[in-house]
């Protein structure tokens, strides 16, 4: 059983502002990858905080008037008034060119700009967002932590700790 995305969140109370990283698997189901994506756009939206998404999704968005579920997953995002801000390939290779890293937001200034870094420091292009928002300067507090203890988590859990070799760990270790 696949995941179907991989993600982190960060949200800066004093700002209103969430930014997130997300993975989406090649191999995993588009549909239900969008079905992610619809959620987690409606609930930030129900928040009113303004968003920026960023990740390696695994959908050519280039491909969008050739394949359904790439056209399902754009409209979407356009849907929650989200736009993706890279517009031209992030991955290049002999044989294809597609734009399968972007960064979401549903922020949209008049004064940012995107950019596509051409490294061969990975098969992927980095990606920049710079936008005009000033953040607030707040006194560092501790961070709170929070899991999910979703059904789907706890049974991962519990897999890798039936599939775990626990005669690796040293006897000295166990005290």
């Amino acid at each position: 059983d696949k995941s179907v995305v991989e993600c982190v969140f960060v949200e800066l109370v004093h700002d209103n502002v969430i930014i997130g990283c997300l993975y989406r698997p090649p191999d995993c189901n588009v549909g239900l990858f969008t079905s992610f994506v619809d959620s987690l756009l409606s609930k930030i939206n129900r928040e009113r905080k303004k968003c920026y998404i960023a990740g390696d999704y695994n959908i050519d968005l280039l491909k969008f008037d050739v394949h359904q579920p790439t056209a399902d997953y754009v409209n979407c995002i356009f849907s929650h008034a989200y736009l993706p801000v890279i517009n031209k390939p992030t991955r290049i290779t002999d044989y294809s060119a597609t734009l399968i890293d972007n960064i979401l937001t549903n922020d949209q200034l008049q004064s940012s700009s995107s950019s596509i870094v051409l490294s061969d420091i990975s098969d992927h292009f980095p990606i920049l967002f710079q936008n005009s928002r000033k953040l607030k300067t707040v006194i560092q507090q501790p961070a709170k932590l929070k899991r999910s203890y979703t059904a789907c988590n706890r049974n991962t859990f519990f897999n890798k700790l039936q599939h775990f070799d626990w005669d690796s760990i040293p006897d000295d270790a166990i005290n």
